[in-house]
């Protein structure tokens, strides 16, 4: 809006200085034909040229617009571009930690496991020879050796 007011502003004072300018130049108000129908004229051609300014800022100022808009869609879908390429890398990276995870459990399970199962097995062997002392039996060394057997053994039967 400030545009066009600007514009009829700065005609009218072109004008409005043609005008005066006329007037002390024919000394008085009254002007001869031909000098009225130059003073149209002109006037008609700085109304056309204010016009066609006008104009062509507007184009330049859309066409600016247009650039910008062009850059930022640019680099908005460059912004998406990486940031599909950073979620696929994190994705990854979840993946890795999981089976990370996944294969440490595993082999940490495995050996805990047997070290539990010997554990329970020398728990068992006290248990058995406090049972032998209790009954007062006593197992030679070299039985004591094959007891592992002998407790398979039993407990196949």
């Amino acid at each position: 809006m400030s545009k066009p007011r600007g514009l009829i502003i700065s005609l009218g004072c072109t004008i409005l200085a043609l005008f005066m300018l006329n007037s002390l130049s024919v000394g008085g108000i009254v002007w001869p034909p031909s000098l009225i129908l130059t003073f149209l004229s002109g006037s008609l051609a700085l109304l056309v040229e204010g016009a066609v300014i006008s104009t062509l800022r507007h184009a330049l100022d859309l066409a600016r617009a247009l650039e910008l808009a062009q850059a930022a869609q640019s680099k908005s879908e460059q912004a998406e571009q990486q940031l599909g390429l950073a979620y696929e890398q994190q994705r990854q990276l979840n993946d890795l930690k999981d089976q990370f995870i996944l294969n440490v459990s595993h082999e940490m399970r495995t050996p805990l496991t047997e070290v539990y199962g010997y554990l329970e097995l020398l728990r068992s062997f006290q248990m058995l020879g406090s049972f032998a002392r209790h009954l007062k039996i006593n197992f030679p060394p070299r039985l004591f050796s094959k007891l592992p057997l002998y407790l398979l053994a039993c407990l196949c039967t």
